[in-house]
């Protein structure tokens, strides 16, 4: 089994809002305490109370992921009645509604 290169460095950064968080490994910082650690060893919540020690800006790479959007559909449930579900079959209206409105909250969800 190989192991895996660590390319980033450890940088120096300053707990600057909230009491305290504890690291990926258990190391506990606490705030004004400096530091050295990698970004990928601080936990994402705690990143927005952090900052450089040595002024560079922090780089991050964000992959944000294509969300298709949901289909919706009228579905019939009784008599003249009917509902309009999504893809998952979950309902979207809170009472059922006549063919019409139906179509207008389809119209207006798309």
């Amino acid at each position: 089994m190989e192991r895996t290169k660590v390319t980033e460095e450890k940088r120096w950064w300053v707990k600057v809002e909230g009491n305290f968080f504890r690291m990926k490994g258990g190391k506990i910082i606490k705030k004004g305490q400096k530091f050295q650690a990698r970004l990928d060893e601080i936990p994402e919540a705690f990143r927005d109370t952090i900052k450089p020690a040595d002024g560079k800006p922090i780089e991050v790479q964000e992959t944000l992921s294509q969300v298709e959007p949901l289909k919706y559909f009228i579905k019939h449930r009784n008599a003249a009645w009917y509902d309009v579900v999504n893809e998952q079959g979950k309902v979207q209206n809170e009472k059922a509604l006549k063919k019409v409105d139906a179509e207008e909250l389809l119209k207006s969800l798309e």
